[in-house]
């Protein structure tokens, strides 16, 4: 197995301090239970549940005990697979890393990382997400020192979610039926039935052969999103009539044919071609109107999204349909670049409504920089140690918005090491205006930093590292000129339409941290929303709940180790699992470990105390988002009391007290408090626990 090497001189729990502030509190809210009893409590109830095997789905027969049928104790109905299995590529089932994760320290360290979500927040704002996290090294002669940034913090379309543990992954389901209930009481409430659209990657630079593609060209972890547009759909049943999900194909291909035989007779920019397509879209339109009187989840692919609906006063359209729901970050963004328009999350339900910090690095990187500076922030190290553990992130919350040459923040007193510290957490945002002028200036500003630092590029609405590109170790300017204009239109608007590219998110290439084996490696946390019960001032644990946002290590990612020796100049070497897969036709299993385990943890170079720090962080830089940048009046049916654990109050006035800040209250008090009725699924063993506790 492979494990990350240290010597003592690289010691990881040695922090750079690149001017970390800290606030202490004051009380001001009645005291929670105390940490110990809470503690206690929690134990107990994990220990019970740690003992419990998730069983199957009792109604799940023999031969369906596996994908796709079977995802983590919900089951495919057979008419769904009818309905969508045509878009699948083969199913990687990845459920077992997920099984191995420990449960029991999951559930602690989303107990210890729990935020309360917003006053006013809705159940879609914050669903899941899975952020990046890569280790890295700064070297200066023989110092060394292992830090951490976060990449990117995605959002809903990514593919894994079978690697979550069992409990986690049926929090993010409930979270799901939560929007669905939603959906539908608004979509009715405005005289409409929803229309839900969830999309997958996989298409990207596919063709089409008279208006149908190939099934090569899907994705093998379709599968994972219809068992999450089954749930949907259980949801919708009107009566004892059962809905299904169905396939967005089903809708476009018949379209698609129609435009692709008058491409290939007139040419797409003929007065013909754009008759046939005004024609064509019209018979879809009246295809369409014949749905509108029935809810309806669709299952389809990002591209598609992108390529057949329109953008109406802020809300999606398909084929004249208002589009009530939309489940994938990527596919909003890049419908919002080919339609020039942008959708609107208080008219539309993202599943996240954090679209733009979900797929634009730039955007996410300028929030994660406010929140740095934030009294929020700056109150996680006394909100660690109320919950038992020291805050240290190793650099993963430092961040500077590095915006022209001579702007380098505070370097007085650096050491040669601090000061390449400090380096590495710049960045920088291209926008389609400033073009390549703006490029090659932000590469001449990164390459003034001096210490042998180059620029790396990351593009907006690409996926799966594709895209990304950096100078050369021998490029010389007008070369890397050439070859980023290159990928621009070859790799990134070839593969991913016109609106894929800018803006670009510009930082220092980093050397990446390896394994002992020489494989490179990063790491993937999980942001899931929950629910904790509410605690009275005398302990007592009451029927309310607060939603909240929880978060914790999923994936140890790493990349096969290559056949020749690494030396020599740093270079860009993404850790892709499914380009590794291609390469050398091993399980993506083979690539990746469960990290929610102390094997896990230890291997990858981290500690607990590690990963407890960067969960908090985590779960209060997303609820900083949704209260800075989405925030919505307050529902007064939603609000059900002050809760006792982290709220965040209104903008600049800091209510994180000793007295709030305790360990939030154990799970399983959180789910018998919060008992739903799912009625689309047996009752699980877990259930079955709860209830006679």
């Amino acid at each position: 197995m492979a494990s990350v090497s240290s010597l003592s001189s690289n010691d990881a729990g040695h922090h750079i301090d690149v001017a970390t502030t800290t606030a202490s509190a004051s009380p001001t809210r009645p005291a929670a239970l105390p940490a110990e009893q809470q503690q206690a409590l929690h134990a107990s109830n994990v220990a019970a549940l740690s003992r419990h095997t998730f069983h199957p789905d009792i109604n799940t027969p023999p031969a369906q005990q596996h994908a796709p049928f079977f995802l983590h104790g919900f089951h495919l109905r057979e008419q769904t697979l009818a309905n969508v299995g045509a878009l699948f590529n083969g199913a990687d089932d990845m459920s077992r890393i997920g099984r191995e994760q420990d449960q029991q320290l999951a559930n602690e360290l989303c107990r210890l990382s729990a935020i309360e979500m917003p006053a006013g927040a809705k159940p879609n704002d914050g669903v899941v997400l899975p952020p990046d996290v890569m280790a890295f090294w700064i070297r200066h002669g023989d110092e060394a020192k292992m830090l951490y940034a976060c990449p990117e913090i995605n959002g809903t379309g990514f593919g894994g979610i079978a690697t979550m543990p069992p409990a986690q992954f049926r929090q993010m389901m409930n979270a799901h039926r939560d929007v669905a209930n939603d959906m539908l009481k608004t979509a009715q409430g405005n005289g409409e039935q929803p229309l839900l659209l969830i999309a997958n990657s996989g298409r990207e630079g596919a063709e089409r052969t008279d208006g149908v593609y190939q099934q090569k060209d899907g994705s093998k972890m379709t599968w994972e999103k219809a068992h999450v547009a089954d749930h949907y759909a259980r949801q919708w049943k009107t009566g004892d009539q059962e809905h299904f999900p169905d396939s967005l194909d089903k809708i476009i291909t018949p379209y698609y044919r129609t435009i692709d035989r008058a491409a290939t007779e007139f040419g797409k920019g003929s007065p013909q071609y754009a008759e046939i397509e005004k024609q064509a879209y019209a018979a879809a339109s009246k295809e369409m109107d014949k749905t509108r009187d029935k809810p309806l989840v669709l299952l389809g692919f990002s591209i598609d999204v992108a390529s057949v609906c329109r953008i109406e006063e802020g809300r999606p359209v398909l084929f004249g349909r208002v589009v009530n729901g939309l489940l994938n970050d990527r596919a909003a963004e890049n419908l919002n670049m080919v339609q020039g328009g942008k959708l609107d999350f208080t008219k539309v339900t993202l599943i996240n409504s954090t679209v733009d910090e979900g797929v634009n690095k730039f955007a996410a990187a300028l929030a994660r920089a406010e929140f740095a500076n934030s009294e929020e922030a700056a109150a996680l190290p006394g909100i660690a140690a109320q919950r038992g553990f020291t805050y240290d992130v190793q650099g993963l919350d430092k961040m500077f918005h590095y915006q022209h040459r001579d702007q380098r923040g505070n370097t007085e007193g650096m050491s040669p090491l601090e000061l390449k510290a400090h380096y590495s957490t710049f960045f920088r945002g291209v926008t389609a205006e400033e073009g390549i002028d703006g490029i090659m200036k932000a590469y001449d500003d990164f390459m003034a930093l001096g210490h042998g630092f180059r620029p790396l590029f990351k593009p907006n609405g690409s996926g799966q590292a594709k895209g990304i590109i950096a100078p050369r170790y021998d490029d010389t300017r007008e070369i890397f000129r050439q070859r980023f204009e290159q990928n621009l239109e070859q790799n990134i608007k070839g593969k991913f339409g016109d609106g894929a590219g800018y803006p670009f998110q510009v930082e220092i290439l980093k050397e990446l941290a390896r394994t002992a084996e020489g494989e490179n490696y990063d790491l993937r946390y999980t942001i899931v929303q929950g629910r904790q019960p509410k605690v009275d001032e005398h302990g007592r644990l009451s029927r309310a709940v607060t939603r909240t946002i929880e978060s914790f290590p999923l994936l140890w990612k790493r990349e096969p180790a290559p056949e020749t020796a690494r030396g020599g100049p740093l270079e860009f070497s993404p850790t892709n699992i499914t380009a590794a897969v291609a390469t050398t036709g091993r399980p993506a299993e083979e690539f990746v470990s469960a990290l929610s385990s102390a094997k896990g943890i230890s291997e990858s170079g981290m500690n607990e105390n590690l990963a407890k720090s960067i969960g908090l962080y985590f779960s209060a830089f997303y609820a900083f988002l949704l209260k800075t940048r989405y925030a919505r009046e307050p529902e007064p049916q939603l609000q059900i009391g002050a809760a006792h654990i982290l709220p965040f109050p209104a903008r600049g006035v800091v209510g994180v007290t000793a007295s709030n800040v305790s360990a939030p209250a154990p799970r399983d008090a959180a789910d018998r408090a919060d008992r739903a009725d799912r009625a689309d699924q047996p009752e699980q063993p877990e259930q079955a626990l709860r209830r006679s506790a």
